[in-house]
């Protein structure tokens, strides 16, 4: 499990139980986010439990990415590597589904987003990967947080900026995800979100270039 590199530190610690990355290529969104999935993420409670529980403290986490071939890469290049040939780990690679002894990861695309509707007995947290290349508003709308709400569930949205189109019917521009990193610094937003910002340059792990 690949802990959480100190530039990353403020959006794992944070007590928000929503939570917007933006941040540009190579911060390290999608280790964020796997971290996150499985070992649940917040302040660490006196019997050392994160206060937002992921897989590892039982339930399930759902990962959205924007569509099928990248819900494919996903868990070709960073999922099922992981957990091949763990003992007491079942892969299953038709639906993307990680199921362990604790609870289960589930990949799915936007495209298949109606899929996790009925998910709210164990559901603990939904991650939404590149959340501004989607119609992000009627996901949360229609599906992610209604879903959420049965176990006070968390959500933790990463992209990349998008000033265009993101898919929605109404054809409004800029992005969804764009118009919510916004309100939330200006202070629209109640405090259980909370919006992070960061660049490349974070990456410690990165050489100057």
């Amino acid at each position: 499990m690949p802990a959480p590199l100190e530039h990353q530190r403020p959006v794992y610690d944070s007590p928000a139980r929503f939570k917007v990355v933006r941040a540009g290529r190579r911060w390290g969104k999608t280790v964020l986010a796997f971290t996150s999935a499985i070992a649940g993420h917040g302040p660490i409670h006196a019997d050392g439990d994160p206060m937002y529980a992921g897989v590892a403290q039982g339930g399930d986490v759902v990962w959205i990415a924007r569509d099928y071939p990248q819900a494919g890469i996903v868990w070709r290049e960073e999922i099922a590597p992981r957990f091949r040939d763990i003992p007491g780990v079942a892969l299953n690679n038709a639906d993307h589904d990680v199921r362990l002894p604790s609870g289960n990861l589930l990949i799915r695309s936007a495209e298949n987003i109606k899929s996790i509707r009925g998910s709210g007995k164990q559901l603990r947290g939904v991650v939404i990967e590149e959340a501004a290349w989607l119609d992000l508003g009627a996901a949360l709308r229609d599906v992610v947080l209604p879903a959420l709400l049965d176990n006070d569930g968390w959500l933790l949205l990463i992209s990349t900026t998008n000033g265009g189109l993101d898919g929605n019917a109404e054809h409004l521009i800029p992005s969804y995800f764009n118009g919510l990193c916004q309100e939330i610094r200006s202070g629209d937003r109640s405090v259980v979100w909370a919006e992070f910002h960061g660049t490349a340059r974070d990456n410690p792990v990165i050489g100057p270039q």
